[in-house]
């Protein structure tokens, strides 16, 4: 289908620009491909998208946006999450679909809506206020989840996390959140972040 082929497109693309930032010396490489890697198959425990821009990358250590995800909520040792998205449907289920073939139950999943009838709509998703970020995370909570996750890089999420935390008493982990967490940890920083939350209190 055609998010098939985009999702190839759009990996192929990565995977030739990891192949160039060893030359910058970097220290480590970063993939926010997260849509791309829940529609792509997966090779066992490891994403097939993580294999290929780490084997572009070459020595320089590499993540990607829904691996560092799955490693965020493994550190904290969550398996029920309640999950925030500007997805529609569609897109949800594939999100649902991925954490739970990583052993991640959902137990909530609600989105927007952005893109569901016009692709025209993603611009819009970082646009959204904070403030309405803050209200989905809230409304998609149960009591039985172990944490929130708000996914997607374009949600502006950075801000409300200490917030739900403090309000909810649990982890809110973010697709940004996650993805800065695992990028520090592979290039051997390992300090906390004020307002960082819970997650960057795991060493």
């Amino acid at each position: 289908d055609r998010a098939a082929v985009g999702a190839e497109h759009v990996t192929s693309q990565g995977v030739e620009s990891a192949k160039k930032l060893p030359r910058l010396e970097v220290d480590v490489v970063v993939a926010p491909l997260e849509l791309i890697e829940f529609l792509e198959h997966r090779d066992g425990d490891r994403d097939v998208v993580l294999l290929e821009v780490s084997q572009a990358a070459g020595v320089v250590p590499s993540v990607t946006m829904a691996q560092s995800l799955l490693d965020a909520l493994r550190a904290l040792q969550i398996r029920r999450v309640a999950v925030a998205t500007p997805y529609g449907d569609t897109l949800n289920e594939h999100e649902r679909e991925y954490l739970e073939q990583h052993q991640i139950h959902v137990v909530a999943l609600e989105g927007l809506g952005f893109g569901e009838s016009d692709p025209a709509e993603w611009p819009y998703v970082s646009r959204t206020p904070s403030e309405v970020v803050y209200r989905l995370a809230k409304k998609v909570d149960r009591m039985d989840a172990d944490a929130i996750l708000i996914s997607c890089s374009d949600f502006p999420t950075m801000e409300v996390v200490p917030m739900l935390e403090e309000e909810l008493d649990k982890p809110v982990l973010t697709s940004n959140h996650a993805t800065l967490w695992a990028a520090l940890r592979a290039a051997g920083i390992r300090d906390g972040i004020p307002g960082g939350g819970r997650l960057f209190e795991v060493k």
